[in-house]
Parts: structure tokens; sequence; C-alpha cells
């Protein structure tokens, strides 16, 4: 299980907080817009005097996304919208703020090329991307999943761990696809924060998880 450990965990992914933008990946129900708002919550913990914004990517320009604004007025920070058509070099012209947490509120494949290409010009110091998969999802899940964002190569958040918990086929599914967990989290309330990945913290997690599932 250390070697499990050793092999599924991003060892620095404390780093993914000096992103500029951070954006969040899943699909609906994943825990993926409480996961933005946790990650805000962290910066503005960390960052007391900082600019920090809440942001959904959307299909469209000006597509509301009413969960992130309520996460927004808990956390008081400010929330804005964009589009798949703001073009690539605005996201570096737009200076008002020091970290911009993004909730890519699209199932379109046009989403994770747009933020392909931000990541391309902007490079990996200024961009950060994660992806939101909930414990209770299958192998099959997890293995299309990665399948679908592998392009930009996203570390992974594994969420809703107050919900339901990982099965050891799971675990192994994401060491077979070469995956970097950074993140474990809860998702029932957005006080309760992620907690970063470590190799001590995962194989604590794995043993407790699979001695749960052994005896259960």
């Amino acid at each position: 299980m250390q070697a499990l450990a050793n092999h599924l965990v991003y060892p620095t992914s404390a780093t993914i907080l000096q992103k500029r933008l951070l954006f969040i990946f899943g699909a609906s129900g994943t825990g993926r817009t409480t996961m933005v708002a946790k990650i805000a919550a962290m910066l503005r913990d960390r960052n007391p005097t900082k600019e920090i914004v809440l942001a959904s990517l959307s299909g469209q320009n000006g597509t509301t996304n009413n969960q992130l604004q309520s996460f927004g007025r808990l956390l008081n920070l400010p929330s804005v919208m964009l589009g798949l058509s703001t073009p690539t070099e605005d996201f570096n012209k737009m200076t008002d703020y020091d970290f911009m947490v993004i909730d890519v509120h699209s199932d379109k494949p046009e989403a994770v090329l747009k933020v392909q290409e931000i990541l391309t010009n902007l490079g990996e110091p200024e961009v950060g991307t994660l992806l939101a998969i909930p414990g209770s999802a299958s192998s099959s899940m997890i293995r299309a999943t990665i399948d679908r964002f592998k392009q930009i190569n996203p570390l992974v958040a594994l969420t809703k761990l107050d919900e339901c918990e990982p099965k050891p086929a799971e675990f192994s599914t994401l060491a077979e696809d070469a995956v970097k967990i950074a993140m474990l989290s809860g998702t029932k309330s957005v006080i309760d924060p992620a907690v970063f990945a470590s190799e001590n913290i995962l194989l604590q997690y794995l043993q407790e998880n699979f001695s749960h599932f052994k005896t259960a």
C-alpha cells in the first residue's frame, strides 16, 4: 500500500495554490463547483491581501452558474461568468485579480481545447488544471473520465469522500492510468477544507479504506 500511495500521490500538490488561473473540471454531480469554492477559501486564508475571483467557464457568454454565485456570496468573493468565445489573450489581460479559480461549467469538448490553448499560451507556472472524481465513481467511469481529459493532463481531486469511498479496484484503475492525486475532499460542506495529498495521508487513507473493505 505504501508503494501504491507513492505511485498515486502528486508530491508537491500544495503548489497548485500558486497558479494564477486554476481550472476545475468534472462532470455534473462530481462536487466540482464545491471544490472550486473550497480552493478559493483556502486561497483567501493564505493570501488575505490578494484579490481572489470565482469564475464560471461555460459554453455561452453570460450563462449563469447559480451555485457558484451562492458560494461567492457565502465567501464574500466576486464571481464572474466567462464563455468559450472569450479570447485566449483576454485571460492574460485580466489584471484586476491575483488568483482566479474557474469552474469549467461546460461538458463540450471545446472547453478542454480552450483550456489547452490557454495553458499553451500562458504556461504551467500560470495555469493549473484539476479534475474532480467522486469516491462513488466506478472503474469504467474513472477510465472514461481520465481519457476525456488526457489532453490537459490534470491533477485529480478525489471528492465526495464523506459520502462514498473508492474501493481497491478503483484505486487500481487510478494507478494503471498514471493518475496523480493532489487533493482529497468531502463535499457536503464548503466550510470543511480539502486536504492536500501526501504519501503519508494517502497511505493512511488507503489503510483505513482497505481495512473497512475487508471488514465489509
